[in-house]
């Protein structure tokens, strides 16, 4: 199972390399004045982007982290996830 889930955070971490050239371009689009429009869909691509990593961070985590964490606390982290979901 830990074979699984470090490759699984190999993904997780070259989605989110993927997210940060997508962040350093949108900053330049708005720099150089790009049109509001594909601004906008750049932000919401990026913004895409990293709610696909979340999930599938979340997805990963909750077991090992059920292994690690008081049950109170795991339902606190739960439902805080829930929340903001």
């Amino acid at each position: 199972m830990g074979y699984t889930i470090s490759m699984n955070k190999k993904a997780v971490i070259n989605r989110l390399r993927r997210s940060a050239g997508q962040l350093t371009k949108l900053a330049d689009a708005i720099e150089t004045e790009e049109p509001c429009s594909a601004v906008l869909i750049q932000l919401l691509a990026v913004r895409g982007a990293v709610n696909g990593v979340i999930k599938e961070y979340v997805a990963l985590s909750v077991d090992e982290c059920g292994k690690k964490t008081q049950p109170a606390e795991m339902a606190e982290l739960l439902k805080f996830i829930i929340n903001k979901a």
